[in-house]
């Protein structure tokens, strides 16, 4: 089958025009500490980066196609603004089903009865020093934020995360799980902002105590930038907790995988619903608004 040369040529601008595009979103995103700051959302929302970065990948070669084989409008023409309400309408689809595709295993789980929610409750009276407070505890969450570089604008992303704890006891209902929080992964973090409940938090340029010194320099975290931030979320004994965990052995819930939330059942119960339920309803918009973009550039 012969190619057409006119497919070729066009193939070929795409290429370029995509590489450059990658090219200049990487040095970019550097720049303003983008995948950071995507962080403080992607990562409570439970996105993985093959998700993420699948997205990201799609949205550049439909926008590059677009460039490539339309006209996207330049500031001040009448078209302009409809164009670019419809590509960011294609990007906003494309995150919704990226959040579904990352929660659908979790969703599965969940609807599998392969979770356990009830009140957290130390096994034997044990107990653990949460790192930057000192205070007793079953788990701990640290977060350390900070503004890496030039770009200072808006709330500094994530530079260091950390979690810890003993074996606690997760009383439900109808059933009694054991966890080990120093092998659990801690999901505590609410999207974007701060910790839903402040167990902790320090500020450099408010002056910091000397434990939270101590646990910057054990982590090798530098020296501290004015726009540095320390959290610390802790679990105790009678917070209401969510594990997930296999069902093979109902006794001895925990591991690498698990995840202990700090809320109830029922509420994580309903943000993931409306994450997998946000999946068809992001294709839809994906397609439609690449549609009418592509209509509106030109392109078809």
């Amino acid at each position: 089958m012969a190619l057409n040369p006119v497919t070729v040529v066009v193939a070929g601008f795409v290429l370029v025009v995509l590489v450059k595009t990658l090219a200049f979103g990487y040095v970019f995103a550097k720049y303003t500490n983008l995948f950071a700051r995507v962080g403080l959302i992607s990562r409570p929302m439970g996105i993985d980066r093959w998700a993420g970065f699948t997205a990201l990948l799609v949205f550049s070669v439909g926008f590059a196609w677009l460039a490539a084989t339309g006209e996207i409008p330049g500031e001040g023409e009448p078209m302009r603004f409809p164009v670019v309400l419809t590509i960011v309408g294609f990007g906003v689809g494309l995150f919704c089903v990226a959040l579904a595709v990352s929660n659908l295993g979790r969703y599965r789980r969940l609807r599998d009865g392969e979770f356990v929610a009830g009140v957290a409750e130390p096994e034997g009276g044990k107990t653990v020093e949460a790192p930057l407070s000192g205070d007793h505890c079953l788990a701990w969450a640290v977060r350390v934020r900070e503004h890496s570089g030039m770009f200072r604008r808006g709330g500094p992303p994530p530079i260091h995360r950390d979690s810890g704890g003993t074996t606690l006891v997760v009383q439900s209902a109808t059933e009694r799980v054991r966890v080990d929080a120093s092998e659990a992964s801690l999901d505590v973090w609410p999207v974007g902002g701060r910790p839903s409940r402040s167990d902790f938090v320090a500020r450099e340029r408010e002056g910091v105590p000397e434990r939270v010194t101590a646990y910057a320099a054990d982590a090798d975290l530098g020296d501290a930038d004015r726009s540095r931030i320390y959290e610390e979320v802790r679990v105790e004994s009678g917070d209401s907790v969510t594990v997930f965990g296999s069902d093979a052995d109902r006794t001895a819930v925990g591991g690498p995988g698990t995840v202990l939330a700090d809320r109830a059942g029922e509420t994580v119960r309903r943000q993931l619903n409306r994450r997998v339920r946000a999946g068809p309803a992001g294709a839809a918009l994906a397609l439609v608004c690449f549609g009418v973009a592509a209509f509106l550039a030109g392109a078809v």
